[in-house]
């Protein structure tokens, strides 16, 4: 009898001690790395600003060092003419005659296939 009160209470005290370092092996699991990011870029006054117009473009930077080929030209209501131009800093690019996105080639866009 007595061993069966012993092992019982060694029994008991095992379930005890599993219960209570279960929760430290979980803890262990959840790790994750830490990735650190460039700073986004913030808005330059020496790149033209969303909305403005091509004319505006021109005036303030002058002529582009390239002016690639229009994308869906004539263009339609559901896509419109989308142009871009490159100066020495930074890309421009319109959606018809108004900028959309300036873009500079330190923090280039991510490319997305189209649906």
């Amino acid at each position: 009898m007595r061993d069966l009160i012993t092992f019982s209470g060694l029994q008991v005290c095992l379930k005890t001690l599993v219960l209570a370092l279960v929760p430290l092996f979980w803890l262990n699991l959840a790790t994750a790395d830490v990735l650190d990011l460039p700073a986004p870029p913030t808005a330059n006054a020496n790149q033209p600003s969303t909305g403005m117009s091509m004319q505006q473009v021109l005036q303030a930077w002058g002529e582009p060092q390239h002016r690639h080929q229009t994308v869906s030209d004539p263009g339609t209501k559901q896509r419109p003419p989308i142009n871009r131009w490159d100066y020495a800093t930074f890309s421009v690019v319109f959606e018809r005659d108004k900028v959309i996105h300036t873009v500079s080639p330190q923090y280039p866009p991510e490319v997305v296939a189209a649906p």
